[in-house]
């Protein structure tokens, strides 16, 4: 096992030539411990590799494919350590930081909180070291030590600094096509000692690093706009997912879920029908593209089949009747579909299925449906506002969600109001007391956030167009939820 570590593993490599060799990155949070770890045997037993590397979290591993088998050459990423390499499979590991690292104007320390490590899968000679920014706090004052990205060109003997405006870097990313192609996730910073702020989201670059863009577009706004893994679609690599996480400290910046490029990030829409979950870790594809998989830290693993499903939505409504819940949605046309999930949740709570409908499977036809959720209050973990949403599955399991829908059991005085409602250029929201407002989001009827607020009573929806949107209002304790008319 994994040892003192064994609950944190942070970066997974396998062996390309023996899938029976794997690498493992572990560490511990609040005391910066870490190892390599090494498994022969497809991850049945593992043992520590860690001659002359540092006791401290490891947070990547780059392994060389051109390497010789029976001596691998790797890169770990020791936090506030720097960058190791081996070049026997990790028996032994050699610090190479000279030039990596920006350095404390007042202790004359590097920043060496290395976040990331990556070859070029077309030149083994050039890597990439993504670097976080470091806080020292000195009394009541807070100075800044900017991270980066540095870039090697001879297999980690020297650094350059590059995308200066990137300060923290959390992942890298090399297109498998063409290598000078190059994606970083980077988190929005605020530079102390520079009293500036940097904005967060995924930079480009098509030169190999000397040139960036940011690509920012679909995200929102870049305040607090943290990125923190992204994946390229190995079959199209314009195609690209990207993941959002919240701040350390959670009330600072909540996550805002799965984003998709389908342009090389020059625009990303929201990916997160069905999520209950808005904060990721990490995210990845399966080989041929049909499956992705995001990882969320203290929530686990969630899949989605990314394969069409043939269905076409008309309309899905939800209605209260005194206790009970009428929901009604319609297709239009349907192909290989078994049948409908109902999912439920209440505010705070998880996302449950309370009742499946057969659907008619084959039709070019408008199909209608109905499902009563009955006595709605009786439920134990009843709570004002219930959301509901459809989950379409064909005979071949894959699936499709539609919008949102949310009813209110309560008319409290600490009950959120949105007026006008339909409303043309502002909205307003009213009677706030006692709840602390974290974020204000509106979602289109396709699940895109096209609006985001923080702490804001008075919305500016001159920019939308014509239509119904979802208003979702997130509070310290509370996900409060509103239908609004945009005329």
């Amino acid at each position: 096992g994994f040892g003192d570590y064994k609950s944190n593993c942070f970066d997974i490599v396998i062996d390309p030539d023996n899938s029976a060799i794997l690498y493992a990155a572990n560490g511990w949070w609040d005391t910066n411990l870490g190892a390599v770890y090494k498994s022969t045997n497809f991850g049945e037993s593992w043992t520590v590799i860690n001659n002359k590397l540092p006791d401290a979290q490891i947070w990547s591993i780059a392994l060389d494919k051109n390497s010789p088998t029976n001596s691998r050459t790797l890169y770990a990423a020791s936090y506030k350590n720097g960058v190791y390499k081996t070049t026997d499979g990790g028996q032994n590991w050699s610090e190479i930081n000279t030039g990596l690292g920006v350095i404390d104007n007042v202790t004359g320390l590097k920043n060496l909180k290395v976040k990331k490590i990556v070859i070029d899968p077309n030149n083994s000679n050039i890597l990439y070291a993504g670097i976080e920014t470091k806080t020292i706090e000195n009394g009541n004052n807070l100075r800044s030590v900017q991270g980066g990205i540095f870039k090697s060109s001879d297999a980690g003997i020297s650094w350059t600094r590059i995308g200066l405006d990137q300060i923290t870097v959390w992942d890298i990313d090399i297109s498998p096509t063409n290598s000078q192609v190059i994606y970083t996730c980077v988190k929005s910073e605020y530079d102390h000692s520079q009293q500036t702020s940097y904005a967060g989201g995924v930079y480009k670059s098509t030169d190999g690093g000397t040139t960036w863009t940011m690509m920012d577009s679909g995200f929102g706004s870049t305040d607090n706009l943290n990125v923190s893994d992204l994946t390229i679609d190995p079959t199209n690599t314009n195609t690209l997912y990207a993941v959002t996480t919240d701040a350390a400290y959670h009330d600072l910046a909540g996550g805002r879920g799965i984003f998709k490029s389908t342009d090389g990030a020059q625009t990303w829409t929201s990916f997160n029908e069905g999520l209950g979950v808005w904060y990721f870790e990490t995210i990845v594809l399966s080989p041929n593209a049909d499956k992705i998989f995001a990882g969320s830290g203290g929530n686990g693993v969630v899949v989605r089949n990314l394969a069409p499903l043939a269905l076409e939505w008309s309309y899905f409504t939800a209605q209260k009747q005194v206790n009970d819940a009428l929901l009604t949605w319609a297709t239009t046309t349907e192909e290989n579909v078994s049948h409908f999930e109902i999912l439920r949740r209440f505010e705070g709570g998880d996302w449950q299925n309370i009742g499946r409908i057969d659907a008619e499977g084959y039709s070019t036809q408008s199909q209608r449906y109905q499902f009563i959720d009955k006595n709605v209050p009786d439920n134990d973990d009843f709570s004002a506002t219930a959301y509901y949403q459809l989950k379409a599955i064909d005979f071949d399991g894959k699936q499709t969600w539609n919008d949102i829908h949310s009813l209110y059991w309560s008319e409290a005085s600490t009950h959120i109001f949105i007026y006008p409602n339909p409303a043309k250029n502002v909205v307003n929201i009213q009677n706030l007391q006692g709840h602390e407002i974290k974020r204000i989001s509106i979602f289109d009827p396709f699940g895109k956030m096209v609006l985001f607020s923080k702490k804001s009573n008075q919305l500016d929806i001159s920019g939308l167009k014509a239509g119904i949107y979802e208003v979702q209002i997130d509070t310290r304790y509370q996900v409060f939820g509103e239908r609004l008319v945009v005329e």
